[in-house]
């Protein structure tokens, strides 16, 4: 068991490396798919709408985000190697993913406030209209 985990932490650890500043934005994304799937069910648990067919519908919703994260992190790897080869050299390090993961954390976030919204949670509407124009301006042709 020591060896496994020993195993784990370096596997873990060599990841975290190699993702760099990238690292804490897609833990702060993957935060916040946990809690606004958590707040999801208690919101729907209070309104009387729990389903499972719903609690499905979110899992996808977050596997589709990672999905589209990735995706976001291969085409940062086509451009920073393969641009040259076309001729593009603006790109030197990961712009895509990190634009992608943030965008998509704000949306959870924001998602996580109105959750509690529903709950019963007072929440200032700063905190709300903040965290709303900063996903409006991580990817303004969403908005």
């Amino acid at each position: 068991m020591r060896y496994f985990l020993a195993a784990l932490c370096g596997i873990l650890g060599a990841i975290w490396g190699k993702l760099g500043a990238l690292g804490p934005v897609l833990l702060v994304l993957l935060a916040a798919n946990a809690l606004d799937y958590v707040t999801g069910m208690c919101s729907a648990c209070k309104c009387k709408a729990l389903s499972s067919e719903k609690g499905r519908r979110g899992i996808r919703q977050k596997l589709g985000d990672w999905v589209a994260v990735f995706t976001a992190y291969l085409m940062d790897i086509l451009l920073i190697y393969g641009g040259p080869a076309l001729g593009v050299t603006a790109f030197t390090f990961p712009v895509l993913c990190p634009a992608v993961a943030v965008w998509m954390a704000l949306n959870e976030i924001l998602s996580i406030l109105e959750n509690l919204g529903e709950v019963g949670v007072p929440l200032p509407t700063f905190l709300t209209s903040l965290v709303a124009d900063l996903r409006d301006k991580a990817a303004p042709e969403l908005a």
